[in-house]
């Protein structure tokens, strides 16, 4: 088969690379090389050591080329008020002893699925190119894409500023751009629990200490975070801008962020909402042009990465399309659930923000052997709210 990869970045180079590793199909990548890379997310899930494992890449790769530190947990901060509390990499409270003991010490845990990382995402795609897909036989052509060709049965053709390319399979990783998506007709669907819809970033130095795990702080018109790796901090703040002005989010970030660098903020608009049909015709979104949650629980390379296996499986399944669709759509729904979960508890109210989220008071579980959030993080969340659950 002729893969065609259209964007680089997190989502186009992880792609690459995943599929050169793991098939033997032709993979093209094409992108715009004036085109800037978001590159927010710096922090990882376990199942990134999956990943890289896949790829043939290793912890010291990452550690060399990517500033990366090992993340042993995720702290939430003040969304009760002056709360703290802990989402560990477990999956019962009788290991959160030995976790501790890890991330104290540092140590690589003999357990799988109980480290990720925080690194320069955007360097970690540089790696991949370079060290994986390159080598590995994955054409890289530069050049801008001017216009999408169309016919019945999806994309015929990418025609870029020199060049026509036609390939079997095409690969959206245009970021929220969705440049050929939006040519075969995106259905989008909102999250009802996640308002937010702006967010600003930027990197800080460290005036507090560097520290292995992610850590989330409640804002008066949303959420921040910080993430440290080897170098620097990485921070955001992710807000509704209908109900605060970005000046004043900005004012805002500045004043409660400590060694943010003022003049290297951007700002992102973002939306929470997802492509209900990510495999269209022979189209396949992955990354922001897919969907995107608001990275509340480090989920932004994962949905990149973690969908990658199951497409590779069903390539030449005649039903591929309707089964990723469907394990796609549940996946994310999932996720967004228990990130809704942290403002639809918090008993916040001191703003107009606050007071538009519709509070609950009692915690559904979700069913058994869930891949990411399982019955662990519903019960971990509802005690930190001090709330009910079944």
């Amino acid at each position: 088969m002729k893969i065609l990869i259209v964007g680089g970045g997190s989502a186009g180079w992880m792609t690459a690379a995943y599929l050169s590793k793991n098939t033997d199909h032709n993979i093209t990548l094409i992108e715009n090389p004036n085109y800037p890379t978001i590159g927010v997310g710096e922090s990882t899930i376990p199942s990134i050591n999956d990943f890289i494992e896949s790829v043939g890449l290793t912890e010291n790769d990452l550690v060399e080329h990517c500033n990366a530190i090992r993340k042993y947990t995720i702290q939430h901060n003040n969304w009760n008020g002056v709360d703290t509390w802990w989402h560990h990499f477990c999956f019962n409270e009788s290991e959160h002893r030995e976790q501790l003991e890890w991330m104290q010490t540092n140590s690589l845990p003999n357990k799988k699925w109980r480290h990720a990382y925080h690194l320069d995402a955007t360097k970690l795609g540089l790696l991949l190119r370079d060290k994986v897909a390159l080598p590995s036989g994955v054409t890289h052509i530069l050049e801008d894409i001017v216009d999408v060709e169309i016919l019945h049965d999806g994309v015929s053709a990418v025609v870029g500023n020199k060049n026509k390319y036609t390939a079997d399979l095409y690969i959206d990783c245009t970021g929220f751009k969705a440049l050929l998506g939006n040519r075969v007709g995106i259905k989008s669907k909102n999250h009802p629990g996640l308002i937010n819809n702006y967010a600003l970033c930027g990197p800080g130095d460290f005036v507090e200490p560097l520290v292995n795990y992610t850590q989330t702080y409640a804002m008066d018109y949303g959420w921040r975070w910080r993430v440290c790796i080897a170098n620097r901090t990485g921070n955001g703040y992710v807000f509704n801008r209908d109900l605060i002005s970005i000046e004043d989010a900005r004012k805002e970030f500045i004043s409660k962020t400590p060694g943010l660098i003022v003049d290297k903020i951007f700002e992102i608009p973002i939306r929470n909402s997802y492509n209900t049909e990510p495999w269209k015709k022979n189209v396949i979104s992955v990354g922001l042009s897919c969907g995107f949650l608001e990275p509340l629980e480090a989920t932004g390379l994962f949905l990149i990465h973690g969908p990658l296996k199951l497409l590779v499986k069903l390539l030449n399944d005649p039903d591929g399309p309707k089964k990723y669709n469907s394990i796609w759509c549940k996946l994310y729904n999932h996720l967004a659930d228990f990130l809704s979960l942290h403002f639809t508890t918090s008993c916040l109210d001191h703003t107009a923000y606050w007071k538009s989220i519709s509070k609950v008071s009692y915690i559904t579980m979700p069913e058994k052997n869930q891949p990411l959030f399982d019955q662990y993080s519903y019960r971990q969340l509802a005690n930190a709210r001090g709330l009910s659950y079944s």
